[in-house]
């Protein structure tokens, strides 16, 4: 397909077959589902009790909304090409501050609505392990945003955090070693095999435990 997206007040095609009047015009049907799909979710994530109007979202919340985005994202519908487009959409029809579901960017590159799909992949009986800001700081490192095994070693290893919510910091002194010493910025983890990369975080990772054994 392809996707409608803004910049500034113009409007462009991004992803599949960006060319194709076929391939705009359901860019187009889909822009018009994503509005009325994040209607909804606005409407529910109050009706359903997962935040009260104008309250602030914890974890169980954060892991819903993204489960809903996760729907978009993943839509049958779109071609591999069209997904990485699809939160400029959600932005533009869920802005920050004007919407319930909306928070700030990390950064530029780092879109808010990504850490709500981050906190989907955590299984529902673990999101308890960690407060949203804890999180929200592991899900800044550049290893999240640059190689999606970082997902599948944190879920393979969230027993390993249990203790981290009663430690204050625990969380934030891990992710600076991760970032000096794994997923440095620039640096392109997608040469490591799977072998390297679960040796080299699994090695990070045992450092910062022997450095704080307190935790």
């Amino acid at each position: 397909m392809a996707i409608l997206i803004r910049i500034g007040r113009n409007v462009t095609y991004k992803g599949h077959a960006i060319w194709d009047p076929i391939f705009q015009n359901k860019a187009n049907d889909f822009d018009r589902y994503i509005e009325k799909e994040i209607k909804r979710i606005e409407k529910e994530v109050i009706d359903l009790g997962y935040m009260k109007k104008g309250g602030n979202k914890d974890v169980k919340c954060h892991h819903w909304v993204g489960g809903q985005l996760k729907a978009l994202v993943n839509n049958e519908s779109l071609h591999q090409l069209d997904r990485k487009w699809i939160i400029n959409s959600i932005e533009h029809y869920a802005p920050y501050p004007n919407s319930p579901i909306s928070h700030i960017n990390r950064s530029k590159n780092r879109k808010a609505y990504n850490y709500d799909l981050f906190m989907n992949e955590i299984p529902h009986s673990k999101i308890d392990i960690l407060k949203w800001g804890e999180w929200a700081t592991i899900f800044d490192t550049n290893a999240f945003h640059s190689d999606k095994r970082s997902m599948d070693w944190f879920k393979n290893n969230l027993d390993k955090f249990k203790g981290f919510n009663s430690k204050r910091n625990a969380v934030r002194k891990l992710t600076p070693m991760l970032n000096k010493n794994f997923c440095r910025p620039n640096r392109d983890l997608t040469y490591l095999t799977d072998e390297q990369f679960s040796n080299e975080i699994n090695n990070v990772f045992q450092d910062f435990l022997e450095s704080n054994p307190d935790i």
